[in-house]
Formats: C-alpha cells, sequence, structure tokens
C-alpha cells in the first residue's frame, strides 16, 4: 500500500506546480566546490549518462579527472567523443536496465575497480508493463535496477570504497508505507497513475539508500539527492496533449541539465563530505529523507526483501 503520503505529489498537474514553486520561490545557494576538489585517479560508472542530467553530469565528472564510464539506454559515443577531445576519459557502455541480464554483462565487462558510482537513470512510463524478468518498469527501472547493479558490482569486488550518489526526487515523500510484496507483481496502472508510481519508486530507492549508507560504511559512502525539477525527456512517454503542456513549463521554470548536475557533482566530488554517509540534499540544501525514508526497521525489511526478490528472478 502507498496512498497515504502527501497528495501534492500524487498527480502530474500538482507535481508540476510544486516543481515551479521551488524554482522561483525557493533559490538555493551553491555549496563551495574547490578547483582543488578533483576526482584524479577516479573510476566511475554513471547511469543515465544520455539523459538531460547525465550528459552535463558526466561531462563535469570528466572534467575533475574522472573516467567515466557512460551508461544509458542508447549510446553514449558523441558525449564520449567530446569528453575526449577535451582532453578527459569516458568510455560507452550502454545498458538496459529493464533487464538483469544486461546488467550483468555491463559489470563482466568492466575491468577495474570503480570508486565512485552515480545512479541517476529514471523513467516515468505511460502505463505498466513489465520488465525482461518479470517486474513492474517503474520499479523495476527505477529501483530494483539500481539496488541489482550495486550489489552485482560489490559481489565482483569493483565497487568496495569511494562514494555511491543516488539520484532521486522530493517526490519520495507521497508515500508512507511500502507493499512488500508487491515489489514481485507487474501490476496495471495508467498515465493518471504514473507520477504516483514514480514517487513511489522514489521512495524505494531513497530507503534503500538509507540503508545502504549503514550496511557499506565505513568504507563505501552513499549519499542522496534530488537535484529539483529539471528540462529532460523524462517525460517522454506522456501522450502528445501532456507533453505539449509540459514542455514550455519545463523550458521556462525547470532547471537545464548543466545546472542541476552541479549539487551532484558536489556529492560525488567535495572532500567536506569525508567521513560522512548517509546525507540526503534537495538541490544544496542538506536536509531529511522522509520518515519513512529514515525508519531503520523498515529500510533493513526493505533492503533484505528487496535482494531476496532479485535472487530468485535472476536465477530463474
Amino acid at each position: 500500500m502507498y496512498s497515504r503520503g502527501p497528495v501534492q505529489y500524487q498527480n502530474p498537474v500538482t507535481a508540476t506546480l510544486i516543481a515551479v514553486r521551488d524554482s522561483v520561490a525557493r533559490p538555493n545557494r551553491p555549496l563551495p566546490l574547490d578547483p582543488a576538489d578533483r576526482l584524479d585517479g577516479v573510476n566511475a560508472l554513471v547511469t543515465g549518462a544520455t539523459g538531460g542530467l547525465g550528459v552535463p553530469l558526466v561531462e563535469r565528472l570528466a572534467s575533475r579527472g574522472a573516467r567515466v564510464i557512460c551508461s544509458g539506454r542508447s549510446s553514449a559515443a558523441s558525449t564520449v567523443a567530446a569528453i575526449e577531445a577535451r582532453g578527459g576519459e569516458a568510455e560507452d557502455r550502454p545498458v538496459d536496465l529493464a533487464d538483469l541480464r544486461s546488467i550483468d554483462a555491463l559489470v563482466d565487462s568492466i575491468d577495474r575497480e570503480l570508486s565512485l558510482v552515480v545512479l541517476c537513470a529514471g523513467i516515468v512510463p505511460a502505463k505498466s508493463r513489465p520488465t525482461a524478468q518479470g517486474f513492474e518498469i517503474a520499479i523495476g527501472v527505477n529501483y530494483l535496477a539500481h539496488a541489482y547493479l550495486v550489489d552485482r558490482l560489490r559481489r565482483a569486488g569493483m565497487l568496495r570504497r569511494g562514494r555511491l550518489v543516488v539520484v532521486a526526487s522530493e517526490a519520495h515523500r507521497s508515500t508512507d508505507s511500502f507493499d512488500l510484496p508487491g515489489l514481485a507483481v507487474a501490476d496495471d496502472y495508467s498515465i493518471g497513475a504514473a507520477v504516483k508510481r514514480y514517487g513511489y519508486t522514489k521512495a524505494l530507492l531513497v530507503t534503500w539508500a538509507q540503508e545502504a549508507a549503514r550496511r557499506f560504511a565505513p568504507e563505501l559512502a552513499v549519499h542522496t539527492i534530488c537535484p529539483g525539477p529539471v528540462e529532460s525527456k523524462i517525460t517522454r512517454e506522456a501522450p502528445g496533449w501532456a507533453q505539449a503542456m509540459m514542455g514550455p513549463v519545463m523550458k521556462a521554470f525547470f532547471s537545464p541539465g548543466e545546472l542541476a548536475a552541479e549539487p551532484v557533482v558536489y556529492l560525488a566530488a567535495s572532500r567536506a563530505l569525508e567521513g560522512r554517509t548517509g546525507a540526503y540534499f534537495h538541490r544544496w540544501i542538506d536536509k531529511q529523507p522522509s520518515d519513512l525514508a529514515c525508519d531503520e526497521a523498515v529500510a533493513a525489511r526493505l533492503y533484505d526483501a528487496t535482494y531476496e526478490l532479485l535472487q530468485k528472478r535472476s536465477e530463474a
């Protein structure tokens, strides 16, 4: 069950109005990221690297010295070429997060230990459909795929220390309980419930990240961030009328990816966060996530149920 959280995040109109309000009425003051906050020698992996936030994010990580593996549903070849033209290092490794086998192939292709992973990919599907392993697509891609990727990397010895940055959303506050058996069910819904489902998947992700921060400490720090409303193609599956409405609003009020990427880079590179784990940022504001995400007992149950389910489906 997941219907009792703040209703303002549960339909497209009110969620959009909140995004506009946050952009206009609640400006953030950037935190200092020193030129010395470098990522030289850091091997990084970014999912969603071909999206509106992902492209400038990998470019900025590379400009600070990281060698970035760019993973997205489509090829990141043009972004990789642009990074290399500026003297940076990057690789194009496409992945389909709707198929655990594709994640396995991605992990098997990595030949070095990573010390930075940014989980940036996300979708808002127009309606329910199953992933290759039978998960509902939004839960499968936004949550389960990233939990599976991190587990596979850690089991392979490729993510033992460093930082894990999880890109989430303030929409996670629309949820105040989880249906753990429902993680395995590809239930039906239409475009009217898509935003509500998106918020639910982000609540799963934020809560999992809080538990991961506890379990991975002290070697691997885990931080979560809502970058605010980003001008992107995340609503590409919406009906034409909705895209016609959202397009001008995004262009006028949502942050371009170049701006929204900056606080994500801060979590990835800032020395001010050394020795800390479990932070949650809304853009530049360091704050607490929802009460649900902070409930350690709930988070532990979610974490264990998630990997029990993933083990069963990946072996099927």
